[in-house]
């Protein structure tokens, strides 16, 4: 992650997780992704020290029309 102001992603702060999924209907490729990057600086949140809380990354991609879109649950 880059020291900006915003705190910009680079392609090292990612991991594609194989297990991918296809939706037929909707187009879209489900891909689960792993951080690889300071989560509580990223997202404003405090789950460093607790063992039970973890941050869950998802993009969608839709090929049809070129969209992205980036989930994340913790």
């Amino acid at each position: 992650m880059k020291r900006d102001y915003f705190n910009t992603f680079e392609e090292s702060d990612f991991r594609i997780c194989e297990d991918m999924e296809f939706n037929s209907e909707n187009k879209n490729i489900f891909i689960p992704m792993e951080a690889w990057f300071d989560v509580d600086k990223k997202f404003g949140i405090n789950i460093i020290g607790d063992d039970s809380a973890w941050v869950n990354l998802f993009t969608e991609y839709n090929p049809v029309i070129g969209e992205i879109r980036m989930f994340y649950d913790i």
